[in-house]
């Protein structure tokens, strides 16, 4: 679990460093700038889900693992859950949860970035 400002603790360190071998085959090169390197950060982000109260506190949020280029600075978000991290509990949000239920799901988005043919 987290710490209570969303940092990376030493276990988790161990943790993630396996997930990432386990996982990470091969050379992941970035499709931004084509090399190779990256890291990851010391603080988990949260992602808000896609609504009129995303912001608003107790919302329903995503906890994110950065995984940055070292050349150019694009970011990938590693979901912290499925490396089995659990994540910080904050009493406002689960008793927001509890009141609202399970969060609908969201409507699909199309992918603006696919290249048109």
């Amino acid at each position: 679990m987290p710490d209570a400002q969303g940092g990376v603790t030493p276990d988790e360190q161990q943790l993630i460093q396996q997930w990432f071998q386990d996982r990470w085959k091969g050379a992941v090169m970035c499709p931004v700038c084509n090399t190779g390197g990256w890291s990851y950060g010391t603080y988990y982000v949260q992602a808000p889900r896609w609504s009129a109260d995303a912001l608003m506190p107790g919302s329903i949020t995503f906890p994110m693992l950065p995984v940055s280029c070292n050349n150019c600075g694009h970011t990938m978000l590693f979901s912290i859950g499925q490396m089995g991290i659990k994540p910080y509990e904050n009493p406002v949000q689960r008793n927001a949860l509890a009141a609202f239920g399970s969060a609908p799901p969201p409507p699909p988005v199309p992918n603006v970035l696919a290249r048109k043919g």
